[in-house]
Parts: C-alpha cells; structure tokens; sequence
C-alpha cells in the first residue's frame, strides 16, 4: 500500500452510490451457498444484525450459536421486530407469523457470517488497518480511530470487538463512504489471528507486543509469538507491519513481502520514543523530535501512541493534525478509568489481565501522585495453564517490590498473589484473601481514607468492577 494508491486528500470512487454498502438477496445467497425462500430475490440487504435487542426494521437476521444461548430460539422475536430476512441453519416453520419475506438456509449460520465479512470487506478499496498483541491492541485501536476520525470517516471496532464474530459484525457496519477501517484482532487459540486476517485483508498491520497470554492454549510465549505475527502473511507488498522493537519477540521479525516499519526507544526505530515525562495524569514525550502530549496514565501507553502515530503519518496525516486528536484521547472502559466513591478513588484496570499488563498496573499505582496508602486488589490471571501458579506468585513478588501499601486477593489463583507478596518480604498484616466482592469492599472499609488510591486488576471473569458496586453499598448502611 502506497501512499499514492491512499492519498488521504482524494475522494475515493466507490461501487455504490449511497453510503451502505448494497447487496441483492440473491447475490447474499449466491456467496453464501444457501438454499433461499424469497418474495423478491433481487431486493437489496438493508443491514445485517445477530441481537434481536438491537436489530432495526429490514435487516437480515443471522440465527448464529453461542456457548450459552442459540440464536434460533430468537428467529420470532426478529421477525415481530421487523427483520426481512433470517439467515439460519434450520428451515424457519411455517406459520405462526414468523416467516419473514427472506430465508436463507445455511449449513453453519457462524461460518456464513464470516464469508458475508470477507466479501463486504472486498467491496471497499481503502486502507484497513490490523492491531493485534498481548496487551494494548485496544487502546491503539481507539487511538489510530480517533486520529483518523479527526479528519475523515472511518469504520472502526466496537468495545473490544476482536474474535469472529466481533470483526464479522464491524465488517457490517462498513460504509461506501468510509475512509479507512479499523480492526481490533484477539487470539486464546492458534490459528484465530491468521483467520480473522484473511477476513479483514489488512493493508497495515500493528503488532503491539508478546507476552504471556492465553498461555494455556499457546504454551509458552513462542506460540504466543508465532500467533500474533502470523498476520504479517496477510499484508501485501505495497502494505506496512508496525512492530515493538523494545519487544526482544519482535525485533528482527520476518514480515514476509510487507514493509516493516517500528517503534521503540532504540536509536534506529522508525517512530523513536524519548524524553518521557509525567505531567497531570498523562505524559509529555519526544517521538521523531516532535513533542507529544498523551494524556493519560501508563508509561506503555507512550509507545502505543507511537505505534498510532506511525500509522497515522503513513496514511499521510500532518503532524500537527496527529498531535491535536491525541492530546483529546482517553482510555477505553474499565483500562486505567478512574472512580471516586465516597471520597475514595479507584482506578479500575479490570478489563483484563495477563502478568505483563498486571506488571504495567502496578507501574501506573506505584506513580500515581498519592498521599494516602495505595491499595491494589488483584483478581486471577486465567487461562495461563501450567504456568499460574508461577506467574501468580511472581505477580506477588512484583506487589512486593512496589511498595504497596495494602494487598487484598480475589479469586483461588490469586492467592498465590498474596502467598508471593508475603514471602518478598510483604508484610502479612497488610494483605487479605477475600472470597467475595462484598468481603473485598468490606475489607478497603475497613481500610481506607480519602486520601487513598485503590487499583483494580484482574481478568474479566475475575469482574473486579463489582468491587466499586459493592464497596458504595457497603458504606451506605
């Protein structure tokens, strides 16, 4: 991808003539290999959904599987929504009211979305953007959106919209007016990344990091590595990878045909980080000689914004245009957001987390102006295999040597949190093991003033943020 088949500048010349990108009924089906019932097989797909909450009048409903719940049981409720088409793996019954004016018959309603994904995907010629890495891939995501955003119209993921069915859905939303898309891809599994990139055909790849993620599925951070670089194999020729130098995992990374370009603290990096310095809850830092403010906590969030910044100045964005949309950037939900309850305030970094992310946590608690007693409450760390216990103990080792002033655990793994902290030489008067978000609130109760900093940190399904729930009722009585 060059800069001259991209320019930012031009208006690109698309297939449709109105903003959604059109497809016929029959020509939904004919991609999709179904079998189709049709009042009108050459009236035009309005918009695709999979949430009869959200679904709107003349979209075409996927009845799609889950872990806990089947998508078919709600082909009714789409239809009395509205819904003109069903796109399912079971012939709709007859009768009742709910045959819609469109049924599509598949064999996997989850692989049907994917194949809908990649060919909307095909439509549009304009740059579309990969982020993937252990840690961070999110907030680079929101930060190359709002960049790009700042100037023109672009398509970008949800939340944290990064497995199949999360980037299928943002292929939906793809608009003939879009400038650039942005994608969001997560991995527990091999073989999920390279999936998601034959979908997405990236024209620019990030790969923020590799660490100790998903360690159960992966084994060590080897397979970690080969997961997240196998996006690489997706980009063509005239694309760019942007990687980590800092990261010894992906210094030196074959990229296949791509450009590489990186970023780092080292002298040779494409987008070069310096002169790094903490200034009102965010940092002030040299990237490339030119000074930038990013104004939020998290000294890696300094090297995200050099990888959003790089991306942003090879889609041909000015500097001072780049400088301007950052300085307005915040963190995404539940990653480094701050609370204040009762006179207390959290940060809530319970999004997710891994030993790397937990380690960048502790960082931001530890530099975090406070005069009072920093308190971490640290939930499990899943899906590591055989390694929990070791990186659990190793994260209590890490609390230890920060010099927090109170630990509080959640969860049977992170047990080993406190276990490790303690035998760093924490002292045991100062760290809990709770079983409960109400025995957690009930502990920083019995704790805090206002003048502490509480933080945060666990894995989603550890859903540390019930802590701040339980805490404002605990102290209301």
């Amino acid at each position: 991808m060059s800069s001259n088949t991209y320019p930012w500048c031009l208006v690109l010349k698309y297939l449709m003539d109105e903003s959604m990108l059109k497809v016929k009924v029959c020509e939904l089906n004919g991609i999709l290999g179904g079998e189709l019932i049709s009042k009108d097989a050459d009236a035009p797909v309005k918009g695709l959904s999979i949430d009869t909450r959200t679904i709107r009048p003349g979209d075409f409903y996927f009845a799609v599987r889950g872990d806990n719940f089947d998508g078919h049981d709600f082909i009714p409720d789409a239809v009395s929504k509205g819904a003109a088409g069903i796109i399912a793996e079971r012939k709709c019954a007859s009768g009742g009211g709910i045959v819609p004016g469109h049924f599509i018959s598949v064999r996997d309603s989850r692989e049907a979305m994917r194949i809908t994904a990649k060919y909307l995907r095909s439509l549009v010629d304009i740059p579309v953007i990969g982020i993937t890495g252990t840690n961070g891939k999110t907030t680079v995501k929101e930060m190359v959106g709002r960049i790009l955003s700042s100037r023109s119209k672009i398509c970008k993921s949800r939340k944290s919209f990064n497995n199949s069915i999360g980037v299928a859905l943002t292929c939906f939303e793809l608009d003939s007016d879009d400038n650039a898309a942005v994608f969001e891809l997560g991995s527990n599994h091999p073989g999920e990344i390279s999936a998601l990139a034959d979908i997405i055909a990236p024209s620019i790849a990030v790969i923020t990091n590799v660490g100790d993620g998903h360690l159960e599925f992966f084994g060590d951070r080897k397979g970690v590595f080969i997961e997240k670089t196998s996006i690489a194999r997706h980009v063509p020729g005239d694309g760019y990878v942007f990687l980590n130098k800092d990261d010894p995992f992906l210094s030196g990374t074959d990229c296949g045909k791509a450009k590489v370009r990186y970023f780092g603290s080292s002298g040779d990096c494409d987008y070069r980080v310096g002169d790094i310095v903490y200034n009102d809850n965010g940092y002030d830092a040299i990237i490339n000689d030119e000074k930038y403010r990013i104004p939020v906590p998290g000294v890696h969030n300094v090297m995200n914004a050099a990888a959003a910044i790089g991306v942003a100045e090879t889609l041909g964005m000015c500097t001072d245009d780049i400088k301007k949309a950052l300085a307005g950037f915040s963190l995404p939900e539940k990653r480094l957001e701050k609370h204040r309850v009762r006179g207390l305030c959290f940060i809530n970094d319970a999004y997710n987390a891994n030993p790397d992310s937990f380690r960048s946590a502790l960082d931001v608690l530890k530099g975090t102006h406070c005069d009072g007693n920093r308190i971490l409450v640290a939930g499990d760390m899943l899906e590591l295999g055989d390694a929990t216990f070791r990186l659990h103990q190793e994260a209590g080792r890490d609390v230890a040597s920060k010099n927090i002033d109170y630990l509080i655990t959640l969860g049977k793994a992170a047990e080993s949190i406190a276990r490790g902290a303690v035998g760093a030489g924490m002292k045991e008067e100062r760290v809990f093991m709770r079983k409960s978000h109400e025995e957690v609130a009930a502990t920083i109760c019995s704790l805090f003033s206002e003048k502490d900093i509480v933080l945060l940190k666990g894995s989603r399904g550890a859903k540390l943020e019930e802590v701040i729930k339980c805490f404002t009722t605990y102290c209301s009585r």
